[in-house]
């Protein structure tokens, strides 16, 4: 075997790690996961991935442009090697798709390195004239063991469930909802998955035309009159029209004559009335279209400091751009990096999605889980699915304005059906039992209900006869 002095490193890779995120800034929560800033041997390489992750935490596009100029602008330019490690970076052939295979490799030479220096403090240590062998035994074997443990990334240390026993049953003795916890601000629905919960993903999905983005809107904006911080992501529509929806609700009128600008001279009360009910309210709504996961992290880790954070709402994930080979790498990529940033900002996400198009072939539209675009990825990570289907559009009546709610997964609830009260002319939803045939344009989740919630029944065993 033959034996080097030099510690374990690839320039190469380092470089090709930093390059591959210049061209795809998608792969930079990929690479987070397993690389720390301490992992790049050249100090060159550590500065540029600090500043990278500086840029990101800014909201700023990553690329080499806003990365010499956050270098430049905290000092650090020339320690990061001036022009010269520029052009080699820049130089760096790296191919994108091989990113996280570059980052694992630099990961294994970073622990290899670590425990080298912890053999060599050992050794040191060994010859120490007033040497006790066992405290040396215990020593050696605490720092050659935490070098060997670096192998893995922790972003978090294990800890007991003790702390989380207290809390749960403060929260029982109360009788008030866990810290952070937010409610849909639709009883129905909360008496089946108990609320939306923080640093989980709730997964709402539906053909289109069931009202998917308007039942979205509609629970982000029941937080806001509750007082919640609420940041939405909206990729489809922008926010003039997400403001139609918002007054179709709070004004009882319908939101085709808003559009249109038709709106009788008799409505502009109406009109003027739904303004003054929704404005204000702390909802704040981004429709910048298309993010990868990185973009959104460094969007909403900016409003979370700035205005505070209680709930986040993406609509939708097929719209989340990730790179990968295929549409199911892309959206199990993009639903993996919704889910870690959940856990890390300890808030709930409310996330929508689009089904497939396999409901339409059956005679009961109800849909189920298979029904998911790449299916194992989002059922997986997901730890609440809803699925939405309005009998109506099937059967040509409308007036109906009946929508089934289904929770087909719900690890902190209960499956199953409930009925829900919908209008989408005017872009509202509400529990069935809140409704006397009419529309109520002065209903607000802080009002009290006429009844109790509509009742659930078990989903699986009323699926075979469901029937539109």
């Amino acid at each position: 075997m033959a034996y080097s002095n030099a510690p374990p490193h690839d320039p190469d890779l380092e470089a090709c790690i930093i390059q591959s995120v210049f061209q795809d800034p998608g792969l930079l929560p990929i690479i987070t996961a397993v690389l720390t800033p301490e992992d790049f041997h050249f100090p060159s390489h550590y500065e540029y991935w600090r500043a990278i992750l500086g840029v990101s935490t800014q909201g700023l596009p990553i690329d080499e442009k806003f990365v010499v100029a956050h270098l430049k602008t905290t000092g650090r330019y020339e320690r990061a090697g001036g022009a010269k490690a520029y052009a080699d970076i820049t130089l760096a052939t790296a191919n994108t798709q091989h990113a996280e295979s570059y980052a694992a490799q630099v990961r294994r030479y970073a622990v290899t390195r670590r425990i080298q220096q912890a053999a060599q403090r050992v050794l040191a240590a060994g010859y120490a004239e007033d040497l006790d062998h066992d405290a040396y035994a215990n020593d050696s074997r605490s720092d050659v063991g935490s070098a060997c443990d670096g192998a893995v990334v922790e972003r978090s240390a294990p800890r007991k469930l003790d702390a989380q026993f207290t809390k749960i049953y403060a929260d029982i003795e109360s009788g008030t909802d866990p810290e952070g916890m937010v409610s849909t601000g639709i009883p129905a629905i909360d008496v089946g998955i108990g609320g939306l919960w923080p640093g989980l993903v709730h997964l709402i999905a539906a053909r289109p035309s069931m009202g998917k983005s308007c039942l979205g809107l509609n629970i982000a904006t029941n937080a806001a009159l509750a007082g919640k911080n609420v940041l939405m992501f909206s990729m489809e529509d922008i926010a003039y029209f997400l403001a139609i929806r918002q007054l179709g609700r709070f004004s009882d009128v319908d939101t085709q004559l808003i559009t249109q600008r038709k709106v009788p001279q008799g409505d502009f009360k109406k009109i003027l009335h739904g303004i003054t009910k929704c404005s204000g309210i702390p909802l704040w709504v981004d429709d910048s279209g298309s993010l990868s996961t990185a973009q959104i992290r460094a969007k909403v880790l900016r409003h979370r400091d700035k205005e505070g954070l209680d709930l986040l709402v993406i609509d939708h994930l097929a719209e989340i751009t990730e790179r990968g080979e295929g549409e199911t790498q892309i959206v199990s990529r993009a639903m993996q990096g919704v889910r870690d940033m959940t856990k890390e900002l300890g808030v709930p996400c409310l996330l929508l999605h689009q089904l497939n198009r396999k409901v339409e072939d059956r005679v009961s539209k109800l849909p189920m889980l298979s029904d998911l675009k790449q299916s194992g990825k989002v059922e997986e990570a997901a730890r609440m699915v809803g699925f939405m289907c309005r009998p109506g559009y099937y059967s040509g009546d409308e007036s109906r304005h009946e929508l089934q709610f289904y929770v087909a997964k719900a690890n902190h609830g209960r499956a199953g059906i409930v009925k829900l009260w919908c209008d989408l002319s005017r872009m509202y939803i509400r529990g069935w039992e809140d409704a006397d045939g009419e529309f109520i344009s002065d209903a607000t989740p802080q009002q009290p209900q006429k009844k109790q919630a509509a009742e659930w029944r078990g989903a699986e065993d009323k699926r075979a006869g469901y029937d539109y």
